[in-house]
């Protein structure tokens, strides 16, 4: 061994030694539980409380959720086809709800989508402006603002295949709500720091609108009655 190869030796002793002593109280105590994801805790808690369940062969398992899904679907939708708005919403979105995301997809043909920059609600609470209007391949994303620094943003979605909304689910309740026609999901946040969220699909218009903030759904509402098209 050469004196470069010694030099070379020793320095990387010395980097060793003062790693160790560095961690050395993490490595010599019990290690912290890694900041597990509560979906994950859930799904541990379940397995532990039953880890060998008992289960029905896959073909029988998809048949009885096969029929089940059947049934409720006819009970459902026999009722319901009977709204035209609610029917209108039925054939435009696919939702979809996962245990901390709700998912609505769109069909549609984009021939049937006119220009949606020129939509906009009459009615804004007091002290809110618009402040940004962004076009991105036929959808807008609208934000209005207030002195405080407070947020209203409204999505227009224009329901053609392809097109999707999602966000977290778990920070509000869900109901179903109609406005002027329009069926759709109201999101009431369950506390003040969470956002509220108005979706209604437009039958007219082919498009879905998504009115969001920390403002009273109250608001969120009378703003949705009041959507229009308006002069540029």
């Amino acid at each position: 061994m050469n004196q470069s190869e010694r030099f070379d030796a020793l320095l990387r002793a010395a980097l060793l030694e003062a790693q160790r002593l560095d961690w050395a109280g993490v490595l010599e105590g019990p290690l912290p539980e890694p900041a597990f994801s509560r979906r994950y805790l859930r799904r541990r808690d379940a397995l532990l409380q039953n880890p060998f369940p008992v289960l029905r062969p896959l073909w029988q398992r998809a048949l009885r959720a096969a029929v089940w899904m059947l049934v409720a679907a006819g009970i459902a939708l026999g009722g319901l086809w009977l709204n035209p708005s609610t029917r209108a919403w039925v054939e435009q979105v696919i939702f979809h709800r996962y245990p901390e995301v709700d998912e609505y997809r769109f069909s549609g043909d984009p021939e049937d989508v006119g220009d949606l920059g020129n939509i906009r609600p009459s009615y804004v609470p007091e002290g809110f402006v618009e402040t940004e209007a962004v076009e991105f391949m036929g959808d807008w994303h609208i934000i209005y603002q207030n002195e405080d620094g407070t947020r209203i943003t409204l999505y227009i979605i224009a329901t053609v295949d392809g097109s999707s909304l999602g966000f977290d689910n778990e920070h509000s309740t869900r109901s179903e709500i109609t406005v002027n026609g329009m069926s759709g999901q109201l999101y009431t946040a369950t506390s003040s720091e969470f956002s509220s969220r108005l979706i209604l699909s437009d039958e007219t218009r082919h498009c879905v609108y998504s009115l969001t903030s920390t403002i009273a759904t109250d608001a969120l509402i009378k703003m949705a009655e009041s959507l229009g098209a308006v002069s540029q």
